[in-house]
């Protein structure tokens, strides 16, 4: 399916399935989602472009301070500890499913966490 436009707010395509508008505002098309434009309105709404520019600024900053962070041994123990009363809270939703995993699906979202770590502290 060919895009109906480039959303003017995320700078991804837009499809014709999905909630949008579309207008010529001064001869210029305009093209957006609507979760766009209602996100648009927040004050504190970061685009895309400048929350990938954020995140390449700051990565290794993230990444330094989170070594730092596993050489601390109170962090690692408020970490031992979260992940505890995660797995006991989340045992009526999930059971043991992640015990089921491959091995390769278990370090695949193991890796996708961590990047989310990273995500998180470029945010900011």
């Amino acid at each position: 399916m060919n895009p109906v436009g480039t959303c003017t707010v995320c700078d991804e395509p837009v499809y014709a399935d999905q909630s949008h508008r579309s207008f010529v505002l001064h001869g210029v098309p305009v093209t957006y989602h609507l979760i766009c434009l209602f996100a648009s309105r927040d004050t504190d709404f970061v685009p895309k472009g400048a929350q990938v520019s954020r995140y390449e600024e700051h990565w290794d900053e993230v990444v330094r301070g989170l070594r730092k962070a596993l050489d601390d041994p109170v962090y690692v123990r408020h970490i031992h500890d979260l992940g505890l009363k995660r797995l006991k809270e989340g045992f009526h939703l999930y059971r043991d499913e992640m015990y089921r995993w491959h091995s390769s699906v278990r370090e695949a979202n193991m890796d996708e966490e961590l990047a989310d770590y990273v995500v998180y502290g470029t945010s900011a």
